[in-house]
């Protein structure tokens, strides 16, 4: 018999992110403890990095929930190690977050209810009101972030105004 699709998978690319998994891992950790009535899936995508990430994600457990590792055999971007993990999700709702946490998992319930209440996608945004940025970017990569949000929102028609913000849940 086999067993029930989660009802989340935690998506997370990885490229050269060795410095962080520890720290990922533990609030993955933390999030499940305080959530025991989630079946959730950890599924780690490492973007063919060139330092220790790939044995790091491959050794990788996080007690309570399964912990996946796909690998990709060259840096082929962000997008391609999106597609892969989509791909390859089991969850009933899949949500993709940053490995360096820039939002946190304090914000998957929010995410989830909106995901309960009938949306499809739930998009993170830095660029509200009360939203705290605590690794703020500098001025031009902020000004250079901004002008991409305004130009893609325009072009694809997209009432989003944080696309870039690495922290999207889908149904």
């Amino acid at each position: 018999m086999s067993e029930p699709a989660p009802d989340l998978t935690l998506l997370v690319p990885c490229f050269n992110e060795a410095a962080r998994v520890g720290h990922l891992l533990e609030a993955v950790r933390d999030f499940v403890k305080a959530h025991p009535e989630l079946r959730c899936e950890l599924l780690l995508v490492d973007d063919g990095s060139d330092d220790e990430t790939a044995a790091l994600l491959g050794d990788a457990s996080v007690p309570g929930i399964p912990v996946r590792m796909l690998s990709l055999p060259e840096n082929r971007g962000k997008g391609a190690a999106l597609r892969v993990g989509m791909e390859a999700s089991r969850g009933e709702s899949v949500l993709f977050l940053d490995a360096d946490l820039a939002v946190d998992l304090s914000h998957v319930d929010p995410a989830l209810a909106l995901l309960a209440d009938g949306a499809d996608v739930v998009v993170g945004c830095r660029n509200v009101a009360g939203a705290q940025v605590r690794r703020p970017q500098g001025f031009l990569r902020r000004s250079l972030g901004r002008g991409y949000r305004r130009l893609s929102s325009w072009w694809l028609g997209l009432e989003v105004s944080d696309v870039t913000c690495g922290f999207k849940a889908f149904r």
